[in-house]
């Protein structure tokens, strides 16, 4: 069994998707229940990082964890508490949607701190590093696209590069579904 954490979110929703789609035998975790959308036949549980039990819940009979932390300035702390009962379960891998980019900037270096958590838990991992969605480029850039066929970024006269949602998902699948991506 997968536990597919934030299934409420842009990659967790696509992940859940994906893995149903490929037959693998999932749970969708979401923060509030209300939000829970899911295809047929899955189970969706919710979970709070702020509330362990909820997620040793969870747990039950779970073998792998997708872990999607929120895009919040307590992303390290609410991950440490997941991965606290991760470790503590019968969980045997962690797949963790991380960020490229290392400590360069604030949002990828809090995912390097959860990282070096995860590292030390014990727990077979894979952390997938994906730069800027193309979903969000669409979504935050739309209004300037659609009135003066232009957008703007924070980059100078930097490079980024962007990834489609759906491309993540695909690689999260086949990790979840594969052994051999451990470290």
């Amino acid at each position: 069994m997968i536990l597919i954490t934030g299934a409420s979110g842009n990659v967790g929703r696509e992940v859940l998707k994906q893995a149903v789609s490929a037959g693998l035998p999932v749970r969708a975790a979401f923060q509030n229940l209300a939000k829970a959308n899911t295809p047929a036949g899955v189970e969706a549980v919710r979970v709070d990082f702020n509330e362990p039990q909820t997620l040793k819940a969870a747990l039950n009979g779970v073998e792998t964890v997708f872990l999607v932390g929120p895009p919040t300035e307590e992303l390290v702390p609410l991950e440490r508490k997941a991965a606290e009962v991760i470790a503590q379960s019968s969980v045997r891998r962690l797949v963790k949607l991380s960020a490229m980019g290392g400590r360069e900037a604030t949002f990828p270096r809090q995912h390097a701190d959860s990282e070096d958590f995860i590292r030390s838990t014990g727990v077979p991992f894979t952390f997938l590093r994906p730069n800027g969605f193309m979903q969000n480029l669409v979504h935050y850039s739309a209004p300037t696209i659609k009135t003066i066929d232009k957008f703007y970024g924070s980059e100078g006269g930097g490079r980024i590069s962007f990834i489609d949602i759906r491309d993540i998902a695909a690689v999260a699948v086949g990790v979840l579904s594969n052994e051999g991506h451990a470290g």
